[in-house]
């Protein structure tokens, strides 16, 4: 930021900027206490240029959700209106999917409208990594990844800024396949409460009477 960011900055938070550089750069590496945590969150809604001067780039974003989850929260958020937003969207969408990302995608969901098509292939590259999963060994990681995606699912059917019905025809297809060979777990089941909620389910026999799957 510019000498008047610094001062406001410096003027709003006890310490001095070289103090919010180290601050950064910590919570890059361990959760911060929650003290530390609000004075980078103020800054960066005040000025979110700061972010990228404190090092959170789309490269670090993965280091950010690991450690400090509602700091990257903030960030994407703040950076709605920004020229580099989809910058740190890309990276988002190429992170193996982890509760943290799931949260993380969930609260997005229910503040800013996401990019649909991105956000859309994103879940259909998750399903397909489930269904390609054969390891037993791997099995709890599966079922904990069923879970997940189960579960942004059922938080873009149920938000108004997504439009589940208008995703691509394949995708739906595919979340559709997803709920019916899965339904037995509990996060499919409460997914598919909600699809038959909103009248979006597909019955077994009309999804595979269908000439498209």
């Amino acid at each position: 930021p510019g000498k008047e960011d610094e001062v406001v900055l410096d003027y709003y938070f006890p310490g001095n900027v070289v103090d919010m550089f180290a601050i950064a750069a910590k919570s890059l590496k361990e959760e911060l206490p929650k003290h530390e945590m609000t004075m980078l969150i103020e800054a960066i809604k005040f000025s979110p240029d700061v972010a990228v001067e404190w090092n959170f780039t789309p490269a670090n974003l993965l280091l950010l959700i690991e450690n400090n989850l509602t700091i990257a929260l903030e960030l994407l958020i703040a950076f709605d209106k920004h020229p580099k937003k989809s910058e740190y969207y890309s990276q988002m969408f190429h992170m193996q999917l982890s509760t943290n990302l799931v949260n993380l995608l969930a609260n997005l969901i229910e503040r800013v409208k996401l990019p649909q098509e991105e956000l859309f292939v994103y879940i259909r590259e998750c399903i397909d990594s489930i269904v390609q999963s054969g390891d037993k060994a791997e099995e709890p990681k599966k079922r904990q990844k069923i879970g997940h995606i189960s579960g942004l699912i059922k938080k873009i059917v149920e938000c108004d800024h997504t439009s589940y019905e208008n995703a691509p025809p394949d995708i739906l297809q595919k979340i559709q396949s997803f709920t019916i060979d899965y339904s037995h777990e509990k996060g499919v089941g409460m997914l598919n409460n909600t699809l038959h909620l909103k009248g979006l389910a597909m019955k077994k026999q009309e999804f595979y009477s269908t000439d498209t799957y």
